[in-house]
This record gives structure tokens, sequence and C-alpha cells, in this order.
């Protein structure tokens, strides 16, 4: 005796994604994953160790991964009758350099100036300056600046991992006016007679002199002086000149 009973069963559509992306990865870097759209899907994003920086519930996301090691994406797309697949994706987050470059921000004009960053082995280092001249170290984690033209000028260096993975990073550097100095009066002059030097006038800016062999009369801390040589030879008259920022030059004349 046997009885026999049958019933229909509707199969739902069920997502079966896949993502789309990289499977290494540099850190602080944005990447974007994605799985196909299709309409009327939901989607839900998970990531670790890396923060979502757009594009949740859509089907593609710009992610940062910022620690080194495994990072995992995950994505759960449901359908409209609420069948839903979970997917995972590893992406191994390999070391990246963030350089912070130390160093003067302001630098007065036609000066040198060091700056550094830090590295890990096996790192390199290029450098650009604007309104500079690098004089040394270029390829180096330390550089030696000359700063030329005043106004506004910049430093940047590209630090590079040996994987290849990499960061550049700009500083603004405030480029100040620095007295240039041009020292007037005779080079030649008679024993124990009174001669004046001087250099150009420049409002706020001031100036300190010094004299061997001889004895400064009048007009220190101007840009005049009246000097007295006293004794045969050579003498030699210095000025350093300093701007209102303390930017200065020195001078000397034999």
């Amino acid at each position: 005796c046997d009885s026999t009973l049958s019933a229909s069963i509707t199969i739902l559509y069920t997502p079966a994604p896949i993502i789309n992306g990289v499977d290494t990865a540099c850190q602080y870097k944005i990447y974007t994953y994605s799985i196909t759209n299709i309409a009327g899907d939901s989607y839900n994003w998970s990531v670790t160790n890396g923060t979502i920086i757009a594009g949740q519930g859509t089907n593609s996301i710009d992610v940062m991964l910022d620690t080194v090691g495994n990072s995992v994406i995950t994505i759960t797309q449901t359908s409209p009758l609420g069948c839903d697949s979970t997917i995972t994706d590893t992406v191994t987050v390999i070391y990246t350099p963030a350089p912070v470059i130390s160093g003067n921000d302001s630098a007065c004009r036609f000066n040198v100036y060091t700056y550094n960053v830090i590295g890990m082995p096996g790192d390199t280092f290029s450098w650009t300056a604007v309104n500079g001249v690098i004089l040394s170290g270029q390829g180096t984690d330390t550089v030696h600046v000359f700063w030329n033209t005043l106004g506004l000028g910049s430093l940047t260096v590209t630090q590079t991992s040996a994987l290849g993975c990499d960061s550049t990073l700009t500083l603004p550097v405030q480029i100040l006016y620095t007295p240039i100095p041009v020292l007037t009066g005779p080079d030649t002059v008679c024993h124990n007679k009174i001669y004046t030097f001087s250099v150009p006038a420049i409002g706020g800016d001031g100036y300190n002199w010094s004299v061997t062999n001889g004895v400064i009369l009048s007009g220190q801390s101007t840009n005049s002086i009246t000097v007295v040589m006293d004794t045969v030879g050579s003498a030699v008259i210095s000025v350093t000149q300093t701007s209102p920022l303390g930017c200065d030059s020195t001078l000397t004349d034999t």
C-alpha cells in the first residue's frame, strides 16, 4: 500500500557576489572594491584594518587600508526577497612610508638649511625644491637646501619603500628678505686720516660695524661710519646688516 505526495517549491534568486579589487595594497592608500550591480539588491560592506571612505550601501566602495598585515573585506549582498550571500576577500597590506619633514618652514634668503625625514631600511628618497637649490643629500633622508628667491618656496620629498609603496609630502617654506650689503669706501687710505665707509640704507635694518687697526669715530649702528686708521699695514672693516626679522649678512673689506 503506498501514497504519493507532491509539492511545488519556488526557488528564489540568491546573489553570488564576486569581489573585484587588488589582493595586495599599499598602506594608507585608497582602493576601490566592487561587485556586479544587480538592480534591487542591497549591499553591506565591512573592512578589518581599514576604513570605508565612500560607497557603503552600494555595489562599490573606496577603502583606505591603514594597518600593515592582512585586511579582510566582507560583502553581504541581499536580494529584494531576502536571500543573501556573504563573501570575503583577504588583502595583504604592505608598509608605506609616511614622511614628516623636519626643518625650518621660514628661512633667510641666501642661507643654507638642513631638512630630513625618518626612513626604514630599504627606503629611497627623491627631493625637489621650489625657489631653492638642493646642494647635497639628494637620494638620502637628509638634504641641504639653499633658498635663493624671496617669497614662498617649498620642499617636496617622495619616500618609497623597498616594495614600491610611496608617499609624497610638501613643506611650504617662507623665504625672508636678507640684506646684501655693498660696502662703499676707499681701499687705500692714509695713516691717521679720517674716512667714511657706508652701505646702502634700508629702512628697518640694523647695522653693526667693526674695524681692525682703526677706530670708529661715529656712525656705529647706522649705515655709515667715519673711521681713523691708526696703524700702518692692513685694516679690515666688517659690517653685519640685519633685517627686522633677524636675517643677516656680513661683509668685510680689507
